[in-house]
């Protein structure tokens, strides 16, 4: 179902977690991110075809507008530029997993390894069992990487140690305020939305169709402009 989307790496083989998918002859866009090679209106459209990829990982119910299916595990290096279809595709997706429903029509939590690294969502760090609230929390850490060339928190002099019980406090990284201060409207825009994905109870998390529904908008807006 996912070989649809141009958003999505295709699949032409599968081995264990080995995958055999489209040649990139450009690769991924942490390095021009890093660089700040990339203009405020190319990050914009980076942040959308991003937003659409986890969108269509997600493959909303469309009589109930739920999630189907959850990534777990997303980050800026999964996202590679396909010479297929010419925008950025969501690959490695070892971990993805299938939502089950409840008695009740609620989605159903899944089990996840235990937390590594430092750009985990909060409930990462203190429970086992989450929603596809996670992918969400990992789409606004990614379009953070579009903007500063790092993730929230990590672009920062911070141990690992501190960024985590940050994170589970729910405070604001640095970076916010310097983009409010100094960043141009599309980079404002964009922040917006981030900070949605940020809420601790992951309940008021937007979807990532809503996401990728606002930065369409503004995309439109800002490319008229």
């Amino acid at each position: 179902h996912l070989q649809n989307s141009p958003y999505v790496a295709s699949l032409h083989g599968l081995c264990g977690v080995s995958q055999v998918q489209d040649f990139s002859n450009q690769g991924g866009f942490k390095r021009p991110a890093r660089k700040g090679k990339l203009t405020s209106l190319e990050q914009l459209k980076l942040a959308t075809q991003v937003a659409r990829a986890v969108s269509d990982v997600h493959d909303y119910n469309q009589q109930n507008g739920r999630p189907t299916m959850a990534v777990a595990d997303i980050s800026s290096g999964q996202f590679v530029f396909s010479d297929k279809t010419q925008t950025f595709v969501l690959q490695d997706m070892n971990l993805i997993l299938m939502l089950k429903k409840d008695e009740n029509g609620d989605t159903c939590k899944f089990q996840s390894a235990p937390s590594a690294g430092s750009v985990r969502s909060p409930e990462e760090y203190w429970e086992t069992t989450h929603t596809h609230a996670v992918d969400i929390w990992a789409l606004g850490n990614v379009i953070h990487y579009v903007l500063r060339g790092d993730y929230a928190w990590c672009d920062e002099d911070t141990s690992e140690g501190k960024l985590k019980r940050y994170v589970k406090e729910g405070r604001e990284p640095p970076s916010f305020g310097a983009i409010e201060k100094d960043g141009d409207d599309i980079e404002k825009a964009m922040l917006s939305i981030i900070k949605k994905t940020r809420h601790l109870d992951p309940k008021q998390r937007p979807s990532a169709l809503d996401i990728r529904q606002y930065l369409e908008q503004k995309l439109m807006e800002f490319t008229s402009s």
